[in-house]
């Protein structure tokens, strides 16, 4: 009986279909699974939260929110940094 070389491709296409994963086979296929969800979970996850910031920082009432948080903030800082360093801040250049 004599085989062309079709139905040798046909017959090793259908070995190679039908063999057996082994365990880093299986290991691997996950770990490309996993990666791939990974990246798509994050991508939409940061869309969402860009949309969201763009969303609260276009209100007026958020941007003179955070600037009085970062008054407070700056306000603490230099008390702390008087009392606790006074020749750090005499050394600032200006």
């Amino acid at each position: 009986m004599k085989i062309t070389k079709s139905q040798l491709k046909q017959i090793i296409l259908e070995e190679l279909l039908f063999e057996d994963l082994t365990s880093s086979d299986k290991k691997e296929i996950k770990d490309i699974a996993k990666t791939a969800a990974e990246q798509a979970i994050k991508k939409a996850f940061k869309e969402e939260l860009e949309k969201e910031i763009i969303k609260a920082l276009g209100k007026k009432a958020t941007k003179k929110e955070v600037a009085e948080i970062v008054k407070t903030v700056t306000k603490k800082l230099y008390r702390d940094l008087s009392i606790t360093y006074p020749h750090l801040i005499d050394g600032v250049k200006i």
